[in-house]
């Protein structure tokens, strides 16, 4: 008969310890890419404050931070695998799900500088662009914190792992739309840029 196959790692193996260590590492240095990015174009252009590729840098950065102590925390025994068990405290639950929040809003404002650049290119108004921003953001940031709320006040449901659900469900379905978000209007400028006159000033 043939041999059974390895049995993955469990949470606690060292093997996993060292995975996560390696992943809150990685993460610490996306962070630390970021902060030097972020500091670079301060350093250039200081005069003009917080500008949108600023603050791009700084979510970056702050996605890297977030992974890399939840990752570190897990490497260092503060919890079991991922994901959780359901039924954990709802503080819990907000800090697990802030890097994923963050990531959200790092890409969409992604998005949104494309779009705005393509629409301005058009000759097209951006106002509303920063208000689908704002209102997308608000809605998915919202909904979490409507969720850690269940969570809290209902620790049955909690328990049931009914909250857990939802707020991953709609992590996933934002993520899906930035997605999509990203492919259309990156995709958009791309093909526009490509048809500038390869010795226009903006190829140089």
């Amino acid at each position: 008969p043939s041999p059974a196959p390895p049995s993955p790692p469990s949470p606690s193996s060292p093997s996993a310890a060292a995975a996560r260590a390696a992943l809150a590492g990685a993460y610490a240095l996306l962070a630390l890419i970021a902060g030097v990015q972020l500091a670079r174009v301060h350093r250039r252009v200081p005069e003009y404050g917080w500008t949108t590729q600023k603050v791009f840098h700084a979510l970056n950065a702050g996605v890297g931070l977030a992974r890399a102590a939840a990752f570190g925390a897990l490497a260092a025994g503060a919890g079991p695998g991922v994901p959780p068990p359901p039924g954990r405290a709802p503080w819990a639950e907000a800090a697990l799900d802030a890097p994923g929040l963050l990531f959200f809003s790092t890409y969409t404002l992604l998005i949104l500088f494309w779009a705005e650049i393509y629409a301005q290119a058009r000759s097209r108004p951006t106002g509303a662009l920063r208000l689908t921003f704002l209102a997308a953001n608000g809605l998915v940031y919202g909904l979490e914190v409507g969720f850690w709320a269940w969570a809290a006040a209902d620790p049955a449901a909690a328990a049931g792992g009914g909250p857990r659900r939802a707020a991953l469900a709609t992590l996933a379905v934002a993520s899906a739309a930035a997605a999509l978000g990203f492919v259309l209007y990156g995709g958009r400028l791309f093909l526009m840029l490509r048809r500038f006159p390869i010795e226009s000033a903006g190829r140089r």
